[in-house]
């Protein structure tokens, strides 16, 4: 028997510059943001992208089970 856990498994995708000096700029610089907070950028966008595709994800099984598509 084998157990698959969410850890074994990664996803690759290209940042653009430009996206990622705005985050940069806009979110993690931000006063009282994590860079104030002593975190690393690359710390710092990770927790913000799985915030995200979490929100995503939610948003996207609730509609699923609102259609009755689950």
């Amino acid at each position: 028997m084998s157990t698959v856990t969410a850890g074994d498994y990664s996803v690759e995708f290209e940042i653009p510059a430009d996206a990622y000096n705005i985050w940069y700029t806009l979110s993690y610089k931000q006063g009282g943001g994590e860079y104030e907070q002593g975190y690393a950028p690359a710390l710092a966008l990770k927790r913000t992208m799985c915030e995200q595709i979490e929100t995503a994800m939610t948003a996207e099984v609730q509609r699923r089970k609102a259609e009755g598509d689950t």
